[in-house]
């Protein structure tokens, strides 16, 4: 040891100053157990260890030992106890309360010696070169003696440590014999050791350190000896018995431990020593011990490759174990039929298929099938036994033809030993070849070249946990990143946390959660967890809780050991966000309440209000099937699409664009024009000026005057007119002259005669078309009804309409009307009543093949036979309150309704030129709607006809049954519109006098630039009239909160007392599983729910299982279905009008038998019966509220009847009734609550006392389970009351805290009554709102130009417009490969009663689909079509974005869907988002399979002119290359250039 340099020598004197520590501190240890276990003795006996380990330990959470210090401590023998472990039993140890002053102050002095202890042996344990210079020695070595010296130590003997004698022989009494002896069976152990005889080896080393007068040296070897012989007999017992237990006080390792620990007592200036116990901890799994024992080891003898290669290994499992690699599911051994099964079930792709192109790849890549066969052999498969070496094998064949996976995998195997001898430095080599290769697939452009991301990654480890290179983090940060930028799903996890931390890179924290993220979304469990508490920690507590649910679910078991502790931090976060003051608070709820900012409304058609009207996927689909009908239609969509998108993309055409217009509008003229809905007036005013533009030029350009062009805007102008018959037949006169052959002319000139009554002239259009096309059904149609008209023979009517079904597609929209009306005729003209009910089968048929489109069908004659066939049918009894058609004809109401309606339009015959109405501006603006997303059905029965009231939320859906009425203004703007200039000036002044200022300007000066003199003449007076009126309405007193209340106080109560009925057939409302998972997780309300839909559901099962019930069958209906609604009626959905007059005619039954059976009179049956009449007639309240007064009679103390009869009251607006009736229900059961809610609201219409209102609401509220739907709307009403009465400031507090109550209230709610809405809220946060100050910047507020630098946005861009160009320079090959999709994406008719989601709502690492749900877009970046699927890259209102995939689409189609239809600054909503995660490259996007998913918003919510980089509007600058990208800055265009690589598709 002569040669060991000062330096070292330093280190171990240090070393062994500590260890002579653990004498004195086991002294302490005793000491103190006496102090606080009431005087008993620690004995190092097992039954104190275990004692102390299940009392103490067991108890406290303070205490953090590892399973070797915890088995330690078992044993009881404090002997064995290391400084770490002694400091952590001292410190944490809980002090009994009955110590006094002195003990305290005595315990809290050595407590801070023995932490400053911990920290120097820390120090010295983590000094990685085990070197210390001299002045460091002196320092360490002064506060380790006096340290010492506190706790009883000698200065004197500690000081005499110092000296160098520990590093020279020590001297000892000899025997020789004795060493002899020792050396002998030392050598025979040592052979036995090498003959794997390891008991008997034990034993011979056991009895050699038995023997005395030896040096210590010697003894140090034996020793060390020994250990490694228990170690090996460990790894045998081990490898025989497959079990393995670290806890296990018995096992050969903690012996092995203990020899070792004694060698190095003996010899601790000797490697030996060292190395044996590092050996010892590393098998008991403790690597971070075993380093510090390998390092000192390796300091006594650099130049050991044996201690250098062990030292690697811990340090390698040491750096897995801190990353929890042990934790991720991803890790795990499995087979490769495994493999291929979590495929399937993942991403759907069957197995065998997989299989299959295994088989081919031999031929297409050869490296390729040795990789796989290199896993098969790693991981095993069906007819392959697992075998290490063969893996190495295929893996080495493939790495040595330059395949980057061969290389990573082999360095995998190199690294670990496995099937090849372990090489560190060979394995790194093949990493860094296998990250020098390009990072896409060498043979197959667009795909990623698997190998190099994980190499690069695999790299980036190596160097930031210095294992078998140089530990340097920067350069650890370069290969990340490189990984990074590859792909890979870890390295942005482990970058992420040099940037949190600073080490290598600078430091930066949103540069750190970014990554986080980017990890996150591509899969890393680990990233999720980070993400999650990164999250926390800037309180975006909603995000948070996502991503840790996130981590569980994809397996990290890290995550879920720490979910309570996670949930305990959320709490304390929600706590101290709830503290805080109003005005953060505010800021605080505007920034993260995403229900609230985010709108989910959109439009749901681009060309009309009625999105189910034309759909162009439905009619694909159909089309494909083989309708002709639908074909027809689909093209002629087709084409309008085309003429829509030109006209509407910018603001003036020039002459070729506008002639392409025309081409296409007459191309869908001519197929089918009815298709061709014009959105909105200010387009139909721009085409018809075009239409005259071209006309025009037609008319004047000799060379056009007999051109196609020519053809195609007079039909143009044909259909644009189609209103105006005879303007538009004196045009087509002219075009039946120019082109007599043109079919369409004589089509329309026929239809327009029809419109006029000038039928013979219709009949002689059709006959001169159907001459020059003989099998132009259409025509054929139209000459059979007007020979009805004409009342022709039925023969020749007949065999119109019969050619017209011969030659007519089946499911044509006049099929089935061609039907009826001969039946029709034959119901006049014939007594074959076998005959016309064949018709009329035969027209019925014919409905059932018709487009969704044309449905329901409509059809008079239909009508007429169905009231014929009834007035032959016997007569049957008449169910009350049955709401059909005919018997609501004698309504008193509808008489009125028609009767006045009559009236107005008899006084506008006679009086023509007299102005009949008059109007007022509304009292309050009706706010629209952009979609029909989370709207309510409402009925005219549920609109309260006394209130001047608009029903937000909610939609009306009714059918026209009489002629429209016009009054003036509407016959001015017809006239006006046909171009009539006096008209346009009479309709200026009209709408001037009804306060529609801008319309009013508009016509007024459309009417001088017609020529009308007299409104040139009178231009002064018109504006100074205009500017009065402007006046008026800006002078208008403002409406105030209170009126806003008190407008919709009654409505709200209706909707209360209603028990939220239901409005509409949504079956979906009541869940029963989802309920029933909720009632099992504690909820009353679901619980409730659940019973009365089991109830119900049994009623149903019953009544609808057979045509008529037995007697006995009647009563269990009646019963069950009873249960149902005392449970809680709402539930009880009656599917169709037939089930539910089967329903009251049971009822009527049932309830007929207890009036005549006496001894059915007061049964419990006569109670049930009478709940359902009851329930069944809510909709009634006079009937039922007489019936409900016998009720009361008859039972008293049956709460349900008063509870009803107070509802009836409320429904009629008697509410001192209503009130008289909760008061009596109240008395019979206090705790009834929806009674004292219905109390509660009565007061607040009846303006009771704000005292007596909160009282009512608060007993509700203690009452009421926590998620009643009626919880929340009581704190936002009492808020209101509050709101109403408060005179001064010092409220407000308390008004926003009830308000946060209900908002709280609300995130409990069951699904069932999502979205919440109340009026009462909605007034609150308006005044909130006005009240907000200016200055207040929320913190969380997401804006675009923040996420522009985002890494997933970076990463989607980049990966989209590398496709882009690989698709521009590979435009006959297939680029794309796709698998089927695993499950089905639903479609959903409307979308009522979605709810909104947003991209980072939906978890990018689940293949999933999120039903009831719809995701609103916009498209931000140029489409690529790809065979077969357009590719887009969309972003939602947060300015997250990802990729979407459209499928399902004619080759032929793609170039007009990403031209016209998915361009940029498209906005959509895609109805159940399906979050696809890509079976061939594992990246996740947006797949859509089915057009009718997507619903467009209407053209005027597109973003025109986009900022290719900042999503801006109406950018100016346009880059100079492609022509193609807009930017609304520079700063932009160098963004989009540099960041988004735009230069990839510059030149596209």
């Amino acid at each position: 040891m002569t040669n060991t340099p000062v330096s070292v020598r330093n280190y171990f004197k240090l070393d062994f100053l500590l260890a002579r520590s653990h004498v004195i501190l086991r002294q302490v240890f005793k000491n103190r157990y006496q102090l606080f276990m009431n005087g008993q003795l620690w004995n190092d006996s097992l039954k104190c260890g275990k004692k102390y380990l299940a009392n103490v330990i067991g108890k406290s959470k303070k205490f953090n030992l590892t399973t070797v210090q915890k088995t330690l401590v078992r044993n009881g023998d404090s002997n064995e106890w290391d400084l770490t472990t002694l400091t952590s039993l001292l410190l944490n140890t809980d002090r009994p309360k009955t110590l006094n002053i002195v003990q305290i102050q005595q315990l809290d002095n050595e407590d801070k010696m023995l932490i400053e202890l911990r920290d120097i042996r820390n120090t010295l344990a983590h000094h990685a070169s085990k070197t210390i210079d001299n002045n460091e020695f002196h320092q360490l070595w002064s506060k380790l003696v006096a340290i010492l010296v506190v706790f009883g130590g000698s200065d004197e003997e500690l000081n005499e440590l110092k000296s160098d004698s520990m590093f020279e022989p020590s001297k000892q009494s000899i025997n020789e014999s004795n060493v002899s002896e020792v050396l002998r069976l030392n050598s025979l152990g040592s052979q036995a050791h090498k003959e794997q005889k390891f008991s008997d080896a034990i034993t011979l080393f056991t009895k050699a350190v038995n023997i005395t007068d030896v040096s210590n040296h010697q003894r140090a070897i034996v020793y060390s000896n020994m250990s490694a012989s228990r170690l090996a007999l460990h790894e045998k017992q081990v490898s025989a018995s497959n079990m393995l237990a670290d806890d296990d006080p018995t096992d050969q390792r903690y012996r092995a431990l203990h020899d070792a620990k004694q060698a190095r007592m003996l010899s601790s200036t000797s490697w030996q020593g060292h190395f044996r116990v590092g050996r010892a901890y590393a098998a008991l799994n403790d690597h971070e011990k075993a380093i510090n024992s390998f390092e000192r080891a390796l300091a006594l003898d650099p130049n050991s490759i044996k201690i250098q290669e062990a030292l690697n290994d811990s340090q390698q499992v040491l750096c897995r174990q801190s990353r929890h690699e042990h934790l991720d599911p991803r890790g795990q051994p499995i087979t490769m039929q495994e493999h291929l099964n979590e495929m399937q079930q993942k991403y759907g792709i069957d197995p065998e298929q997989i299989r299959m192109g295994h088989e081919s790849l031999g031929k297409t890549d050869p490296s390729a099938a040795d990789v796989v066969m290199g896993h098969k052999y790693e991981h095993g498969d069906i007819d392959i036994k697992q075998n290490y070496e063969q893996a190495a094998r295929y893996f080495a064949k493939a790495a040595n033809q330059g395949n980057a996976e061969g290389m990573y995998n082999l360095a995998r195997l190199t690294d670990r030993g496995l099937g090849v001898n372990k090489d560190s430095k060979f394995a790194t080599t093949l990493l860094e070849q296998a990250a020098a290769q390009s990072a896409e697939h060498p043979k197959f452009k667009g795909l990623t070249n698997v190998g190099v991301a994980e190499s690069e990654h695999s790299l980036g480890l190596r160097y930031a946990e210095g294992v078998f290179v140089q530990k340097n983090l920067s350069t650890a940060a370069q290969w990340y990143q490189r990984a990074v930028d590859h792909g890979s799903a870890e390295a942005p996890n482990n970058l992420a946390i040099l940037y949190q931390n600073g080490t290598g890179v600078e430091k930066n924290l949103e540069k750190a959660k970014q990554l986080f993220e980017l990890s996150a979304r591509r899969g890393d469990p680990k990233a999720m967890l980070n993400l999650a508490w990164d999250l926390l920690e800037i309180n975006d507590l909603e995000m948070a809780k996502i991503w840790f649910d996130r981590a569980c679910e994809a397996g990290n078991l890290y995550a879920q050991a720490k979910r309570n502790d996670f949930e305990s931090a959320l709490r304390q976060k929600q706590q101290i966000i709830e503290n805080r003051p109003p005005t953060t608070l505010q800021a605080t709820e505007e920034a993260t309440a995403f229900s609230d900012l985010i709108t989910a409304i959109r439009l749901e058609n681009s060309l009309s209000n009625d999105s189910s009207v034309y759909d162009l996927n439905v009619l694909n689909e159909h089309a494909k099937r083989g309708s002709q009908t639908a074909e027809k239609m689909y093209n002629a969509l087709q084409h309008f699409h085309n003429a829509l998108h030109l006209i509407t993309k910018s603001e003036s055409l020039t002459i070729q664009q506008e002639n392409i217009f025309i081409h296409e509008y007459a191309q869908c003229c001519r197929i089918e024009h009815t298709v061709a809905e014009i959105p909105n007036k200010n387009i139909e005013r721009k085409i018809e000026r075009i239409i005259d533009r071209v006309f025009q030029r037609c008319c004047n350009d000799s060379n056009l005057n007999n051109s196609q062009l020519d053809e195609d805007v007079r039909i143009c102008y044909v259909v644009l007119h189609v209103d105006s018959p005879k303007i538009n037949l004196r045009f087509l006169n002219s075009c039946k002259q120019k082109y007599p052959k043109v079919v369409f002319f004589l089509e329309f000139s026929g239809a327009m005669n029809v419109m006029l009554g000038q039928f013979e002239a219709a009949v002689s259009d059709a006959n001169a078309g159907l001459k020059i096309d003989p099998n132009y059904y259409e025509l054929l149609f139209m000459k059979a009804t007007v020979f009805v008209v004409l009342e022709k023979e039925l023969d020749e009517i007949i065999n119109a309409y019969q050619t017209f079904l011969a030659l007519a597609p089946k499911d044509h929209l006049r099929v089935p009307e061609s039907y009826y009306s001969m039946a029709c005729r034959y119901v006049e003209c014939s007594d074959d009543d076998d005959l016309i009910e064949e018709t009329y089968k035969q027209g019925e048929e014919a409905e059932k093949i018709q487009l969704p489109c044309f449905l329901p069908y409509k059809s008079d004659n239909k009508m007429a036979l169905k009231s014929a066939f009834e007035d032959e049918c016997s007569p049957d009894v008449i169910p009350v309150l049955v709401p059909d058609r005919r018997s609501r004809l004698t309504d008193l109401h509808r008489i009125d309704i028609f009767k006045r309606h009559r009236q107005w339009s008899a006084s506008m015959s006679s009086n023509k030129n007299a102005p009949i109405g008059i109007t007022q501006k509304p009292r309050v603006k009706q706010p629209t709607a952009k979609s029909l997303i989370g709207l309510k059905s409402i009925s005219l029965r549920e609109i309260n006809p006394t209130k001047d009231h608009v029903y937000n939320g909610y939609v009306l859906s009714v059918t026209i049954i009489d002629e429209a009425l016009s009054w003036r203004p509407q016959l001015f703007e017809l006239s006006a519109r046909r171009g009539d200039p006096k008209a346009m000036l009479n309709l200026a002044w009209d709408l001037l006098e009804i306060n529609d200022l801008e319309m009013a300007k508009i016509w007024f000066d459309r009417a001088c630039e017609a020529g009308n003199l007299y409104a040139q003449a009178k231009r002064n007076d018109f504006e100074s009239a205009l500017r009065q009126k402007q006046q008026i309405i800006e002078n208008r007193p403002p409406t105030t909160l209170q009126a806003t209340e008190e407008a919709t106080a009654f409505s709200n109560l209706i909707t209360a007392i209603r028990l939220e009925n239901i409005l509409s057939n949504d079956s979906s409302v009541y869940d029963l599983n989802v309920l029933n998972e909720h009632a099992k997780r504690g909820s009353q309300t679901a619980e409730k729910l659940c019973n009365a839909l089991r109830h119900f559901h049994n009623a149903l099962n019953l009544i609808t299982k057979s045509e008529s019930l037995t007697m006995q069958q009647e009563n269990i209906f009646i019963h069950e279905y009873a249960q149902c609604c005392r449970t809680e009626h709402t539930v009880a959905q009656i599917p169709n009008t037939k089930l539910e007059r089967k329903i009251q005619r049971t009822i009527d039954r049932v309830f007929q038998r207890c009036c005549n059976d006496s001894n059915l009179i007061n049964s419990q049956l006569d109670k049930d019966v009478r709940v359902c009449y009851v329930v069944l007639h809510v909709d009634s309240p006079k009937i039922n509220l007489r019936f409900l007064n016998s009720c009361k009679q008859k039972y008293p103390k049956v709460v349900f009847f008063l509870e009803f009869s107070a509802a009836m009251n409320l429904m009629l607006g008697q509410f001192e009734a209503a009130v008289s009736d909760a008061n009596a229900g109240l008395k019979i059961d206090p705790n009834y609550y929806e009674l004292l809610f219905m109390k509660a609201t009565v007061f607040v219409v009846m303006k009771k006392e704000m005292d007596e209102i909160i009282k009512a609401y608060q007993t509700f509220l203690a009452l009421a389970p926590k998620d009643h739907l009626r919880v929340p709307e009581s704190y936002y009403s009492m808020a209101c009351r509050y709101l109403e009465s408060s005179e001064d400031d010092d409220s407000i507090d308390l008004i926003k805290k009830i308000y946060m109550q209900g908002e709280e209230a609300e995130k409990i709610q069951l699904p069932c009554f999502l979205p919440y809405k109340s009026d009462n809220k909605m007034a609150l946060k308006s005044a909130f709102e006005d009240e907000c100050s200016p200055d207040v910047i929320p913190v969380l507020v997401s804006d675009r130009r923040s996420r522009l630098a985002d890494l997933h946005r970076i990463e989607i861009f980049k990966r989209h417009r590398q496709w882009s160009a690989s698709m521009s320079s590979h435009k006959d090959r297939l680029v794309g490969m796709t698998q089927k999709p695993r499950v089905k994406q639903p479609t959903s008719k409307s979308l009522i009663g979605l709810k909104s989601i947003s991209l980072r709502e939906i978890n990018p690492t689940k293949d999933h689909v999120y039903n009831g749900y719809v995701l609103s877009v916009t498209i931000i970046d140029e489409a690529l079509s790809w065979r077969p699927s357009i590719h887009l890259v969309i972003e939602d209102e947060n300015y997250d974005c990802d990729h979407m995939v459209v499928y399902d689409f004619q080759d032929t189609q793609g170039k007009h869907l990403i031209n016209e239809v998915f361009t940029i600054g498209t906005k959509m909503s895609i109805i159940n988002p399906y979050l696809r995660i890509g079976a061939n490259d594992g990246k996740p996007f947006i797949r859509v399979d089915d057009f009718s998913s997507i619903i467009f918003q209407h053209e005027s919510e597109r973003v025109v002119n986009m900022c290719r980089c900042c999503g801006q509007s109406n950018a100016s600058h346009v880059c100079s290359r492609c022509k193609r990208a807009r930017y609304c800055t520079k700063e932009c265009q160098i963004m989009d250039w540099k960041l988004y690589e735009h230069k990839l598709i510059c030149m596209c």
